[in-house]
């Protein structure tokens, strides 16, 4: 084994072995202690036999000066005592990842809403949902598969529909995104898409909405 070591660590003559040893079946360590060197040598940014070399070189000089053979030699894990005291740091306790139910509904023609659970990067608070677009009625300045972070209708202190606000609109049981909007020669209250070549939709007592636009939210 002291031969091995020496010959695989520091290219002197080596022994009469045909094929290439590989590193883990020329040491004898224990698979928890080989991870402990793999975290210790690549927190080092060295490979494991650099960092070997590093803490063994004092020992096998003892070796050679004491002229121990292998079978006298204490196992081969003691030549680096920083194997056998250190313990790999455990996992840190990562934050759940945060979740929000995610709509799908139409930036053109109304669809039917169809609901999912998704991570999101942060908090946003109680009673929002993402809305995922469809269609380019809203356009340009929301694109198709584009995701919003709305404000429920219920989370809302005074849900009540304010002109110019952008809303998530239910129309004949299907969802819609739209603009709340009056039209000036009518004076009918519609669903404004932003994008001119899709026509209004126009609002009456059936219409209802599931939530609002907050731009915070979406900053």
């Amino acid at each position: 084994m002291q031969k091995l070591l020496v010959w695989y660590l520091f290219g002197e003559a080596p022994p009469s072995f045909s094929r290439k040893i590989n590193l883990r079946d020329a040491l004898v360590f224990e698979e928890e202690e080989w991870r402990i060197i793999a975290y210790l040598a690549k927190r080092a940014g060295i490979t494991e036999a650099a960092w070997i070399v590093r803490h063994v070189k004092d020992y096998l000089s003892i070796l050679n000066q004491k002229q121990t053979t292998e079978k006298d030699a204490p196992p081969v894990l003691r030549i680096a005592e920083t194997v056998t005291e250190y313990k790999v740091p455990p996992k840190p306790d990562l934050p759940a990842p945060y979740e929000m139910p995610l709509l799908r509904a139409a930036a053109g023609a109304p669809i039917l809403g169809d609901e999912e659970m998704v991570e999101v990067e942060r908090d946003y608070g109680h009673g929002r949902f993402l809305l995922e677009l469809r269609g380019e009625s809203m356009a340009p300045r929301f694109q198709d598969r584009q995701r919003i972070v709305m404000r429920h209708k219920s989370s809302l202190r005074r849900p009540v529909l304010k002109y110019g606000e952008l809303y998530a609109f239910v129309v004949d049981g299907l969802v819609t995104f739209k603009q709340w909007a009056k039209d000036k020669q009518t004076g009918e209250r519609v669903l404004r898409s932003l994008n001119p070549e899709h026509a209004d939709l126009i609002a009456d007592e059936t219409t209802d909405w599931i939530g609002w636009v907050d731009p915070a939210d979406n900053a």
